[in-house]
């Protein structure tokens, strides 16, 4: 077993950070540990540290908490949250063995090391720091359990009403939405809403910052989709590409204190985690995502995906082709309010199988007091969670394909 899985095993039966009973000496205390007694780098620690701070009442800020982890490093060892030494007192000079004593003579120049250039490196995906994060959250993710948990049911939100709650129109927030990336995009969001594309060969994409939707120069070519068209720096998107077993990748993320707005399968083999950051500037964007691109690479994340400053997420309720089939980009989770308290916490709002099953059951019995598009999106939403009995007591009543 690594020092990492270890100290992360440590860190798991310590009492969390409690305000008003001590707080700052138990979240002090996690650090120390991290980096005293396992010899962890800062970040090798951050996950781990992050993993503890979800289980304070409340949560430490991260910048708060990443000061307290650099002062950790710095004290010395055996000192866990104060200034007085708690060591041995060093022994006078006169007091040393001889086999200690420094001889006399000159001093043998050593040269200091050279400071390291540009930024430090990038951590690597770790399976055991996933592994690890993954045995937390497997006993909680079923397969309705975001779902259960998200603001609104996934299986109502339309495109549309997924990118109302995403953006303020009543402020002039604008999206634009692909369906070829290439190009300056195929809608200008909320002007030309009722002309969504909905499906491509490459699926449905649109700009995760919100934007004004006017051209302006740039590289002597005119685009809507640059730096100077974002209107403030709200998300950032968190992808993994690497993980072939997208369900523990999934166990894992649910134990991260995450803002996530929303989890929308690729239709293909990788989820996209579009979360809240909310920054004026995009030098603070970037800032934020700096701060927290260590830890989340070594859960697998797309770092080119996580640093495009633009923000590029597939939008749920689209299609896009995956070995000549049309496959679904669809939503399994959606908060449009988040905050940094895991969604393995978080408490569920609903019953999705029971409550689709029951409806299906309503229609059944009184089919003429339901719409035709109530009754689609009621079969809709038993397709999506496999609500097979339900979804075959629909199908007579709904309309014929054409």
């Amino acid at each position: 077993m690594d020092a990492i899985t270890r100290a992360q095993k440590h860190i798991d039966t310590l009492e969390p950070a409690v305000s008003g009973s001590g707080g700052h000496a138990a979240t002090f205390r996690a650090c120390r540990i991290l980096v005293n007694d396992y010899n962890l780098s800062l970040d090798e620690a951050w996950p781990i540290l992050l993993s503890f701070n979800a289980r304070c009442e409340p949560p430490w800020n991260e910048k708060e908490l990443r000061r307290k982890l650099e002062d950790a490093a710095r004290r010395p060892k055996g000192n866990y949250g104060t200034d007085k030494s708690q060591g041995r007192k060093k022994p006078e000079p006169t007091t040393l063995p001889p086999s200690k004593r420094i001889a006399k003579g000159p001093a043998k120049y050593n040269p200091p090391p050279k400071a390291p250039t540009g930024p430090p490196p990038v951590p690597q995906l770790d399976s055991s720091v996933i592994a690890t994060l993954a045995e937390k959250g497997a006993p909680v993710l079923s397969r309705y359990f975001l779902a259960n948990i998200s603001a609104t049911d996934p299986a109502i939100v339309t495109p549309d009403l997924y990118l109302r709650a995403l953006f303020d129109t009543a402020r002039g927030e604008k999206t634009i939405i692909f369906a070829d990336r290439k190009t300056q995009g195929q809608c200008l969001w909320p002007d030309q809403a009722k002309h969504i594309p909905t499906a491509a060969p490459d699926g449905i994409i649109f700009l995760g910052q919100p934007v004004d939707g006017f051209f302006r120069v740039r590289d002597g070519k005119k685009s809507r989709r640059s730096s100077e068209c974002v209107l403030t720096w709200r998300h950032a998107l968190l992808e993994s590409d690497q993980m072939d077993d997208v369900k523990q990748w999934l166990q894992a993320l649910i134990t991260l204190p995450l803002p996530i707005v929303s989890i929308t399968f690729s239709g293909s083999r990788s989820l996209h985690v579009l979360f809240r950051l909310e920054a004026a500037t995009h030098e603070e964007w970037r800032g934020y995502v700096d701060q927290i691109k260590p830890a989340l690479a070594l859960i697998g994340a797309d770092i080119q995906a996580l640093t495009n400053h633009l923000v590029m997420p597939r939008l749920p309720g689209c299609y896009r082709t995956v070995n000549g089939q049309e496959k679904l980009q669809e939503l399994l989770y959606f908060n449009p309010r988040p905050t940094l308290r895991p969604l393995l916490y978080a408490t569920p709002l609903r019953n999705v199988e029971q409550d689709w099953t029951t409806r299906a059951a309503e229609i059944v019995a009184r089919p003429d007091e339901w719409s035709v598009p109530l009754i689609q999106q009621a079969a809709a939403a038993c397709t999506t969670y496999g609500l097979n009995a339900a979804l075959q007591s629909l199908t007579p009543l709904l309309p014929p394909k054409k």
